[in-house]
């Protein structure tokens, strides 16, 4: 016969029920209660907590939740290409003078030092057109832009190597019309059987450069501290461009320049979806 001693259990009951109406008074005594009421000898686990001195703000995500429709549609009046045309020494000298003049006054872009006025460019431009090209770039009927070419150097043997410069409305920056006048200007190098486009940057000019190099040219040498501007002595960084291809023997002349047909490059295209047609209009096979 096996007698079982209630007294034993009544206590601890009792115990567990008081211990539950005051509430544990610290973290050991939590830990020990939880301890005798699961009857576990095993420790129990505690966690190590961070400092809270300074409070972590909360991560947010970076990327938008994506858009039913789709991507965001480009809309076809966010770029308008410039027109491309030859430059006319009596219509559009006075704009090229105006753009011209700041790079002058307030640059190391350009190594002269008093601008040039509306004669003087239209002397140039009738002059370089001679043999070599000089566009203007027009956005809503006014200039914004020019670009040219002229002779790398008078020597006879250079004949097949040209300079090429580009200046674009400060306010136009960024916003193809650089790219628009030097894609037309390449173009009608290669016409005229020119083989090689030289470029002098004054250095720095991470924009100039950027833009040379994304047509292809690569940097061929440097002249150290060859000019002296806005109280300064500058470094005039030379790129070079292949524009077509060089065999042995004598290459065929050069060719005198065209003028190009006046040009507006394709708009990148819309993204735009195709509209849905409604219900019971779809368009017949």
């Amino acid at each position: 016969m096996v007698v079982i001693d209630d007294t034993r259990s009544e206590c601890w009951q009792y115990a567990n029920k008081l211990a539950r109406m005051c509430g544990p008074t610290d973290r050991a005594s939590r830990v020990s209660s939880t301890r005798d009421r699961a009857g576990a000898n095993r420790p129990a686990r505690t966690t190590q907590q961070k400092p809270s001195s300074t409070t972590e703000p909360a991560r947010t995500s970076r990327h938008k939740p994506a858009s039913p429709l789709g991507p965001r549609p480009i809309s076809p009046l966010a770029y308008i290409p410039p027109v491309v045309r030859s430059a006319d020494p009596v219509r559009d000298a006075a704009a090229c003078a105006a753009i011209y003049d700041e790079f002058v006054r307030d640059t190391a872009t350009s190594f002269e030092e008093s601008p040039p006025g509306a004669d003087e460019l239209a002397a140039r431009i009738e002059t370089i057109s001679q043999t070599h090209p000089w566009l203007v770039a027009e956005d809503g009927g006014r200039v914004v832009g020019f670009a040219y070419g002229s002779p790398h150097h008078v020597r006879a043997a250079y004949r097949w190597a040209a300079d090429v410069s580009v200046y674009v409305e400060p306010g136009r920056h960024r916003r193809g019309v650089g790219r628009a006048l030097y894609g037309a200007l390449f173009d009608l190098l290669r016409t005229q059987q020119l083989l090689i486009a030289c470029a002098g940057i004054t250095l720095p000019n991470a924009a100039s450069v950027a833009l040379h190099e994304s047509f292809g040219f690569v940097p061929v040498g440097v002249y150290r501290q060859i000019g002296y501007k806005l109280g300064a002595w500058r470094d005039v960084g030379w790129w070079q461009l292949e524009l077509g291809r060089r065999r042995d023997g004598p290459p065929p002349p050069p060719r005198r320049p065209a003028p190009p047909t006046p040009r507006r490059p394709a708009p990148p295209p819309s993204r735009r979806p195709p509209p849905l047609a409604p219900p019971g209009l779809e368009p017949s096979a």
